[in-house]
């Protein structure tokens, strides 16, 4: 599951964040993706990004609650606002068409 946490200006340009817990053997692994905003509203695909310039953290857990609570106390998620894998970029659409367009 993943949570889309929004964009945020940096010195270079805009940036992406997201959360996604996935299940891994038998435990359960929870990361942080920061990546520079490659998007526009044809071009979605924030996934790709994630393996060039991504500041990533990453955490193992024994369960998927504990990985919750974790991103919830340490990262600022929201408990209300996880989706399946794939609506984070439907999120992203709407949060880039929503910007100003200066900023587009």
């Amino acid at each position: 599951m993943e949570q889309f946490v929004g964009l945020r200006a940096d010195g270079s340009g805009s940036r992406i964040c997201w959360l996604e817990i996935r299940p891994v053997r038998d435990a359960f692994e929870a990361h942080r993706f920061d990546v520079v905003d490659h998007g526009a509203p044809d071009s979605l695909d924030v996934y790709a990004w994630a393996d060039g310039d991504a500041e990533q953290e990453s955490s193992m857990f024994a369960t998927p609650e504990a990985a919750i609570e974790f991103t919830i106390k340490h990262w600022g998620a929201d408990s209300l606002k996880w989706v399946n894998q794939g609506v984070l970029q439907d999120e992203y659409c709407e949060a880039i068409l929503m910007r100003p367009e200066t900023e587009n």
